[in-house]
């Protein structure tokens, strides 16, 4: 396996979601260009940062599967009811797969 490939995945590791680099992210969106599913990667980059700094627990604790908890982080919504962190959630579920 490749050793940079297992490192970089950590960004989809809810336990690592506080030291997650913002490298490892635009590591994936570069080698799979597809990932970004035509969201610039600012967008994605602006999602990660504040899902980094944000209690994602409950979706954690309620659900048994990494995607499923993919799935209830990308439900979460601002106080404008302003999906948070859709597209990031979007990429999440299809690092699972590479």
């Amino acid at each position: 396996m490749n050793e940079l490939l297992i490192k970089n995945v950590e960004v989809v590791d809810v336990s690592f979601r506080e030291t997650a680099s913002k490298a490892a992210l635009k590591y994936f969106l570069e080698r799979f260009p597809c990932l970004s599913s035509g969201v610039s990667i600012d967008v994605l980059i602006v999602q990660l940062t504040v899902y980094q700094s944000y209690n994602v627990d409950k979706c954690v604790y309620e659900t048994k599967r990494i995607d499923e908890t993919w799935r209830e982080i990308g439900q979460l919504k601002d106080e404008s009811g302003n999906n948070l962190f859709l597209e990031l959630s979007k990429v999440g579920p299809c690092l699972f797969s590479i």
